[in-house]
């Protein structure tokens, strides 16, 4: 979990991790003892967060492709159940309703 980023640099990528999810995000700033990405900063000796709140404290992992993949399905994945869990059904019209119904059920049952 503790790497070193001496090295990183500004456009690498990292993941941040967090108790409330994983991201992936650019390295917006380097200074000689810290980074900064995805508005926070972070330790390069360690990665984790400088400072901060002790019940969300932040680490960042060095961006691989095959971590940078998963962590943005991830993010995709909640995004899209939210986006579908918030939506206003009630206001579409009956027909396309009736539509998005038929989807959902069709998905379902092909889960059993």
């Amino acid at each position: 979990m503790s790497e070193n980023f001496e090295n990183v640099k500004v456009g690498d990528m990292v993941v941040i991790r967090s108790r409330y999810g994983d991201t992936v995000e650019e390295v917006k700033k380097v200074n000689k003892a810290t980074f900064s990405a995805g508005g926070v900063l972070f330790h390069k000796r360690d990665g984790w967060e400088r400072g901060g709140d002790p019940w969300n404290h932040r680490w960042a992992e060095l961006g691989t492709p095959e971590k940078m993949s998963k962590v943005q399905k991830e993010e995709k994945t909640r995004n899209m159940v939210n986006y579908l869990t918030n939506f206003p059904y009630s206001n579409l019209d009956y027909d396309t309703l009736e539509q998005v119904f038929d989807v959902l059920k069709n998905v379902k049952n092909q889960e059993k």
